[in-house]
């Protein structure tokens, strides 16, 4: 199975319609992106294009920046119309979610081995946001998907607080939740007993907490020990 089938076949199992809703581009959409881009594109990104560049059924891997093949092509035409390359484009990247609004764009590090998503905003790295395109959509899934299927969900957050990260990430270990294999050094996906818990460092500087269950009181109990050790408020 490719991978990005296995991945529409993991959220097809908690999002109900998700085949339907979703619908890809064309080659001829995706080749001329990769010439618009002067290089070849990632081979995982690509094959996301395929399966879900017209229509993702509701992933919004960009959280507010579109990865719509349409506004991808929009915006790598309209650089290379104004000959604007070299101002615009973060170096050795492939920009794969742009907006118009103060949104940073997202994109691919061509040079990173593992093909690192980063946040870019014209030629700047903002900060690193998951370890691949393929972490970033299993993540993205198990939040959006996966936990909000669950009874009892609650949300906690710190701002400006970055090591708060890595004590919610051991914390997270020592209650027994078992680490996902999508997650990396930006967010952690893990479950124990029915129970699920997402913690991500967004934007280099706030920590969120995401749990979820089928038993409000396991989602209670946990989020008391995650705010008394952690310092973390409520959403």
């Amino acid at each position: 199975m490719e991978r990005i089938e296995a991945f529409l076949a993991y959220v097809a199992q908690y999002r109900r319609g998700f085949l339907d809703e979703i619908a890809g581009a064309t080659q001829h959409e995706v080749d001329t992106l990769s010439s618009l881009t002067g290089h070849v594109l990632p081979e995982f990104y690509e094959q996301f294009l395929l399966h879900l560049g017209r229509r993702d059924g509701g992933l919004d891997l960009g959280a507010g920046a579109s990865t719509a093949i349409r506004d991808v092509l929009a915006y790598y035409d309209e650089i290379v119309r104004l000959r604007e390359q070299d101002v615009a484009l973060p170096p050795d990247c492939t920009v794969i979610a742009v907006s118009g609004l103060d949104v940073p764009e997202l994109s691919i590090e061509a040079g990173d081995a593992q093909q690192r998503v980063v946040s870019t905003s014209g030629r700047r790295i903002l900060h690193p946001v998951a370890a691949s395109l393929e972490h970033l959509l299993y993540r993205t899934a198990f939040i959006d998907f996966r936990a909000s299927m669950q009874a009892s969900r609650a949300t906690y957050y710190v701002t400006l607080a970055p090591e708060v990260w890595a004590r919610a990430r051991d914390l997270a270990e020592r209650e027994g939740f078992r680490r996902e294999w999508f997650s990396d050094d930006w967010s952690f996906c893990g479950e124990v007993s029915q129970t699920l818990i997402a913690i991500n460092l967004v934007d280099a500087k706030y920590v969120w907490v995401r749990l979820a269950s089928p038993d409000p009181g396991a989602v209670a109990t946990l989020g008391d020990r995650f705010q008394r050790a952690l310092g973390l408020a409520r959403r």
